[in-house]
């Protein structure tokens, strides 16, 4: 079987490399990238070649122009009615939150807004959530 792609995005070197290794390790076909426009080129490659992502992994904040929000939003528009699972990571959840809850949670494409996920949660956390989106077992939390 072939292994679940997923895309990570996320301007720290460190936070993208730590979720790497524990994706990787976990069999997961990963695909890094720094900036939400290395993102876009990383989905753009993908369909030139017949294939796609399973999963967005993002930071919230992304430099100063575009935020993962952002980018898991556009990728969900992308996939149609079944929509694209994605993880929004933050160090500020709570403020994530107060822009995703009023703005996004009914108009979310394919109905199901990303997941949030502290980056001090990174680990455990992080892996029952990437199995449960792509078991299709959680669809979306905030």
């Amino acid at each position: 079987m072939t292994p679940k792609r997923i895309l990570v995005v996320d301007d720290e070197e460190s936070i993208r490399n730590l979720v790497e290794e524990i994706l990787t390790d976990e069999g997961w076909d990963v695909t890094v990238a720094a900036s939400f426009q290395e993102g876009l080129e990383a989905i753009e490659a993908a369909a030139r070649n017949g294939q796609s992502f399973d999963l967005l992994i993002t930071d919230y904040l992304l430099g100063f122009k575009r935020t993962g929000l952002e980018l898991a939003y556009e990728l969900a528009e992308l996939a149609g009615p079944k929509g694209l699972p994605a993880i929004i990571m933050s160090g500020e959840i709570k403020d994530v939150r107060k822009v995703l809850i009023p703005t996004m949670i009914d108009t979310w494409p394919g109905g199901h807004p990303p997941c949030l996920l502290a980056k001090l949660e990174l680990g455990d956390e992080l892996l029952f959530m990437v199995e449960g989106l792509l078991a299709g077992e959680v669809k979306g939390s905030i």
